[in-house]
């Protein structure tokens, strides 16, 4: 069924909607507690993708330094020894690797980018397009 002009704009709310920054707590129990975390831009992904193409891990570790202000707090960087050349090792030197891959996953469900479902989007048939 093709939609209507009047069909479209009914949805702009929602559509609006499905790209505001979410959040989500993330909790560690070597830490004792959670830190927040928020979706990326599409600019930010993108930046993302491009690292992600030349150096996977720091591109992994960019998205999730990235994605919280927490991990992005001066004072917190300079007590753990990252310069401005490294902020993103933070996340290092707070997250193992399999904290880290945990993260990862979380991130990705949060910006919208794991596995869609399937019947989201779909072909529809074209009967004749001669009007």
């Amino acid at each position: 069924m093709e939609l209507t002009i009047e069909q479209i704009i009914a949805k702009k709310d929602e559509c609006a909607e499905r790209f505001k920054t979410k959040y989500v707590k993330i909790g560690s129990k070597f830490l004792g507690g959670s830190i927040k975390f928020h979706s990326l831009s599409r600019g930010d992904m993108a930046d993302i993708r491009d690292m992600l193409k030349n150096d996977t891990e720091k591109g992994l570790l960019y998205f999730i330094y990235l994605s919280s202000d927490t991990l992005r707090d001066k004072e917190l960087l300079k007590a753990y020894g990252c310069d401005k050349h490294d902020q993103y090792k933070i996340v290092e030197r707070i997250y193992n690797e399999s904290e880290r891959a945990k993260i990862i996953t979380m991130l990705e469900e949060l910006n919208g980018i794991t596995s869609m479902n399937p019947d989201a989007i779909f072909k529809d048939e074209i009967e004749d397009l001669k009007n």
